[in-house]
C-alpha cells in the first residue's frame, strides 16, 4: 500500500502555459520530498495539459486530473477531495515556490504542533522580485481569535496560498471555495483560521506571486459588489456566532475593502491617467452602489471609536475625487 504524504499541494490550472512550467519546476525541487502534486486541469486550450503531463511521467508525486473549464473554484475543491496528504497547501499555476518552503513550514509544524503554518511573500512584477505590501506578521503561536483580529485589521493578504493547512479543518468543517463567485480566498480565509486551534505565523517570504494583468485577480466586473456583500454577510454570521468581540474591527475590515474595490474599478491602482479620464456609465454605477454600501457600514459603526475618523476622512477625499488622485500616486510610487 503506498505511503500517504505528508502534505498535498494543489495547482488549479487553466491556459497558463507560460508560466505552469517554472510554477512545477520550483514545486519539484522542495529540499522537503514528503509531498504530492494534485494538478487540475480546468479545460485548459493551450499547451498547459502537456506541460503538466510531462512533470508526471518525469515525477510519480505529480498527479493530473482533468475537467470542463468550471472555474477556480471547482477545481480547488476537486483538488481537496482528490488529495491524500495531512496538510494541503494550494498554489497557484503562475506563481513559484521558494525551493525551502516545505522544508521550513513542515519544521515549524512539527515544533509547535499547529494547525496550520502562515508565511509571507515576495511579488513578480515584470520579472522583477519586490517585497509585498504586506510584510508577512511575524506572531509566533497564536490561536483563531487573535489570528482573526489580524486577518481584518490588514496585518497579511487575504490568500489561501500563504496557508499550509491541516486537511481535516477543510473536511470536518465542510469549508469549499464557492462557485461562479468572486473573491474565493476572501470567502474562505476567516473560516479556514476560525476553525484552526492554533497557527503559527512567520514573516519569512517563502511564497512567489506573480501579478499579471489579465490574471482573475485583476479582472473586475459589476458583479464584484455584489459577490463581496455576500460574502461579507457570510462573515457578519460567522463573527457573530463564534467570535462576537471581533464585530467592530470586522465593519472596519469591510469598509477598507469596499474602497479597495472602488479603486480597482476605476483603475485608479494601475494607470494615473485613469484618474483624469471619464468615468464608463458602469464605473459610474458601480461606484455610486459602492459609496452606498460605504456609508451604511460607516453608520453602523457610529457607536465604534475604531478608525472613524480615518474612514471619514477616506469619505472627504473620495466626494472631493481627491482619494484617486493619492490612490495613483501611492501606486505609481509602489511600482517605482
Amino acid at each position: 500500500m503506498k505511503k500517504k504524504p505528508l502534505v498535498s499541494i494543489i495547482v488549479p490550472i487553466f491556459n497558463v502555459a507560460n508560466y505552469v512550467y517554472d510554477c512545477l519546476a520550483s514545486i519539484r525541487n522542495q529540499t522537503f520530498n514528503d509531498f504530492e502534486v494534485v494538478m487540475i486541469d480546468d479545460g485548459s486550450t493551450d499547451q498547459s495539459n502537456l506541460i503538466c503531463e510531462q512533470f508526471c511521467q518525469l515525477d510519480c508525486r505529480f498527479i493530473l486530473h482533468t475537467q470542463k473549464n468550471a472555474g477556480l473554484s471547482v477545481a480547488r475543491n476537486k483538488g481537496i477531495q482528490f488529495s491524500s496528504g495531512e496538510f494541503i497547501l494550494f498554489v497557484d499555476p503562475d506563481d513559484m515556490l521558494n525551493e525551502k518552503l516545505l522544508e521550513k513550514t513542515t519544521n515549524l509544524l512539527i515544533k509547535y504542533g499547529t494547525d496550520i503554518v502562515s508565511f509571507g511573500y515576495l511579488t513578480l512584477n515584470n520579472d522583477k522580485l519586490l517585497e509585498s505590501s504586506y510584510s508577512g506578521p511575524d506572531l509566533g503561536k497564536i490561536n483563531s481569535s487573535i489570528a482573526l483580529e489580524s486577518l481584518f485589521s490588514g496585518q497579511f493578504g487575504n490568500y489561501v496560498w500563504k496557508l499550509l493547512v491541516k486537511k481535516s479543518i477543510y473536511k470536518k468543517n465542510r469549508i469549499n471555495f464557492p462557485q461562479d463567485r468572486q473573491f474565493e480566498d476572501v470567502a474562505t480565509t476567516y473560516k479556514i483560521l476560525g476553525y484552526a486551534r492554533t497557527i503559527y505565523f512567520t514573516s519569512d517570504r517563502l511564497y512567489i506571486y506573480r501579478q499579471r494583468k489579465n490574471s482573475i485577480t485583476h479582472m473586475h466586473s459589476d458583479k464584484d459588489l455584489q459577490d463581496m456583500l455576500i460574502t461579507f454577510n457570510e462573515i457578519d454570521l460567522f463573527i457573530d456566532r463564534n467570535f462576537s468581540s471581533l464585530k467592530s474591527i470586522l465593519l472596519n475590515y469591510e469598509f477598507n475593502m469596499i474602497f479597495m474595490l472602488i479603486t480597482r474599478m476605476g483603475g485608479w491602482d494601475t494607470n494615473i491617467l485613469n484618474v483624469f479620464r471619464p468615468l464608463k456609465r458602469n464605473q459610474k454605477r458601480y461606484i455610486i452602489d459602492a459609496k452606498k454600501t460605504l456609508k451604511k457600514i460607516y453608520r453602523h459603526k457610529k457607536n465604534s471609536k475604531l478608525n472613524k475618523k480615518k474612514q471619514w476622512i477616506k469619505f472627504f477625499l473620495l466626494n472631493l475625487k481627491v482619494f484617486p488622485i493619492c490612490i495613483a500616486i501611492k501606486s505609481s510610487l509602489k511600482r517605482g
